[in-house]
């Protein structure tokens, strides 16, 4: 599956985040799978330990729900709708850098002694971090400021 690409500076239409988020965490729990698959990888760990797959469930669940019982303010709220978007935004950040982790796994088993040499991944690993430190700095932000407006 390929990731989807949206330039972040790209505002989603007001009723797409959770057809967006959906198709989002589907890719990400399909190369996530496939990560924790491979048993030559050596950050299985830290990835279970960051738990990504329940983390983007519950944060789908969540605006799915939203969107069904306060859809309005979703339509006519530019503060909250710009927060959901860079949620969304990050959200497709952490698809793309485990697309490129599963991707330079691939290659890497494809190199001749590949259990022998050191895999470049471990920059896309820390990267993978912090976009989730900031999926969780993001959506604490938007619950806040849903709270003032509902």
């Amino acid at each position: 599956m390929e990731p989807l690409l949206f330039t972040s500076s790209l505002l989603i239409g007001k009723e797409l985040f959770t057809q967006t988020i959906s198709k989002t965490t589907t890719n990400i729990y399909s190369n996530v799978n496939e990560v924790l698959a491979d048993e030559d990888f050596e950050f299985k760990k830290i990835l279970e330990k960051m738990d990504i797959k329940i983390k983007l469930d519950i944060i789908h669940k969540f605006i799915e729900q939203l969107e069904c019982e306060h859809k309005l303010i979703l339509k006519n709220n530019n503060t909250i709708h710009t927060s959901l978007n860079y949620v969304v935004d990050i959200i497709k950040d952490i698809e793309t850098e485990i697309k490129h982790i599963n991707d330079e796994i691939k290659i890497h088993k494809l190199k001749w002694f590949h259990k022998f040499r050191a895999a470049n991944y471990k920059t896309m690993i820390n990267n993978l971090i912090i976009h989730l430190k900031l999926l969780d700095e993001r959506f604490e932000l938007f619950i806040k400021l849903l709270k003032i407006y509902i």
